[in-house]
């Protein structure tokens, strides 16, 4: 499952179930006040949630547990990516990127886009 840390899982796995408002609200409060999917799973047990459901929530918390866990990059350390692998490209090549930016331009962007 890929994360998205601008995504609001709960939101996602609660808007579509068919429970009470004020049972969802517990459930969305809860999932973003605890720490961990072991936290989640103590306060879920206090609300009358469906099995299914209470799953996906702390499936979903153990996912961005591990995506917390993986530092994101700075801006330094892709500056410093992008000039390694600059350095490993054969100087005849820069040359002739130089000689033509705007092709050089949209090789940048396309390599940037893969990422």
């Amino acid at each position: 499952m890929q994360i998205d840390p601008r995504q609001d899982q709960a939101f996602e796995i609660l808007n579509p179930a068919d429970l009470d408002n004020e049972i969802k609200a517990q459930a969305w409060d809860h999932f973003h006040h605890s720490k961990t999917a072991e936290e989640l799973q103590q306060r879920l047990s206090q609300v009358d949630l469906p099995v299914h459901v209470e799953q996906q929530l702390i499936n979903a918390k153990q996912s961005s547990e591990v995506v917390a866990a993986k530092p994101m990059p700075t801006s330094v350390d892709r500056t410093m990516k992008a000039l390694t692998r600059l350095t490993a490209i054969p100087k005849n090549v820069l040359d002739l990127a130089e000689k033509h930016p705007h092709v050089a331009a949209h090789l940048v962007n396309a390599a940037r886009d893969e990422e």
